[in-house]
């Protein structure tokens, strides 16, 4: 999984592109924690680019969410595919999750 990393207003946006799966969810949890490392504390992954998640992307995603929320931080989802947002459901994490339509939606909910 390749994953660009942007910074827009204090926000780290990651736009990982593939299967969010056991092997590469690895790969997000230690770029989330590098951002962290930075001083990052809000950060928003567009899943434009992820046509699947299993339930180790799903548990890496709630893990950064707990890292992040007691650094007084937020994880906010963006974009899901509609086999990916039905998988959240199914997991009862679109509860837990603050989920955007789209990238501009997201970023502006980080300035309210």
């Amino acid at each position: 999984m390749k994953v660009e990393v942007t910074s827009i207003n204090e926000v780290s946006v990651l736009s990982p592109k593939g299967e969010l799966d056991l092997s590469s969810s690895r790969t997000l949890e230690k770029i989330i924690g590098e951002e962290m490392g930075k001083g990052c504390k809000d950060i928003l992954i567009d899943f434009n680019d992820v046509p699947f998640v299993d339930t180790a992307g799903i548990g890496a995603l709630i893990t950064s969410l707990i890292c992040l929320k007691d650094k007084k931080g937020d994880l906010k989802l963006s974009s899901l595919e509609p086999q990916v947002r039905r998988t959240l459901q199914m997991a009862g994490l679109t509860k837990i999750f603050e989920i955007y339509k789209n990238k501009e939606e997201a970023l502006r909910s980080f300035q309210g």
